[in-house]
């Protein structure tokens, strides 16, 4: 017996043509219907945020009490002391901090009211944005 030719008869050859047509025609009406759906959405998003200002003025910031340069964006960037109720930026802390090291018998102090921050507990010596 020979060899089976795996060459599709004029038959199944037209079945398998129409086949993929079908299965298009169904994908499209798919993505026709989730287009329509998606227009939908914006078009209920956009009636949801007309007269809403995105893009409004920003908040002011509040401005460090010693050197009276706005404070950083980031809430790292200052630091809240509980001695006085301040909110001092990093570069006045540091300045401080550099300064007490470079005075071995001047306690660490707050950099705004110069309390004693040997008295804080470390829990208040982390940084605390409000």
């Amino acid at each position: 017996m020979g060899k089976k030719s795996k060459r599709p008869t004029k038959a199944t050859g037209v079945a398998d043509r129409q086949g993929p047509g079908k299965a298009r025609r169904e994908k499209a009406a798919a993505l026709k219907d989730i287009e329509t759906r998606i227009v939908g959405l914006i078009e209920k998003l956009e009636s949801e945020l007309e007269g809403v200002e995105l893009y409004g003025p920003l908040a002011e910031r509040e401005d460090c009490p010693i050197c009276f340069v706005p404070m950083p964006l980031k809430e790292s960037g200052h630091i809240y002391f509980p001695c006085c109720g301040k909110n001092i930026c990093l570069g006045c802390v540091n300045a401080s901090q550099t300064m007490s090291k470079k005075d071995k018998n001047r306690p660490d102090k707050c950099a705004f009211c110069r309390s004693d921050a040997s008295k804080w507990s470390n829990r208040s010596k982390e940084k605390i944005c409000p």
